[in-house]
């Protein structure tokens, strides 16, 4: 009988643990561009980099401002191709992370 007991309270402990570390997220935030702007700015940049579409990101040149945070703006909007080439930006070559 204590065999038993205790084969059982193995089994429990060992099947908990396995239940708690393939726990799935409950919640997936994102921190892309999820809407563009076609309309031009005239903010000081000091960088811009490319986010490729995933859903929900969309297809974007995020431009990244010199006091802090970054404009999602139309690859297709013809300004933007002349901001790009025409000022002295860093380009950054990131991924797209989602934060779990």
């Amino acid at each position: 009988p204590h065999l038993i007991f205790v084969l059982s309270l193995w089994r429990i402990t060992f099947f908990c643990s396995l239940r708690m570390a393939f726990r799935w997220p409950t919640k997936v935030t994102t921190t892309c561009c999820t809407h563009v702007s076609r309309s031009p700015f005239t903010f000081p940049l000091k960088g811009y980099r490319i986010q490729n579409a995933l859903s929900p990101c969309v297809h974007a040149i995020v431009f990244y401002r010199e006091k802090g945070g970054m404009i999602c703006t139309d690859p297709k909007a013809s300004w933007v191709s002349r901001k790009t080439r025409g000022q002295q930006l860093t380009y950054t070559k990131t991924l797209v992370f989602l934060s779990l």
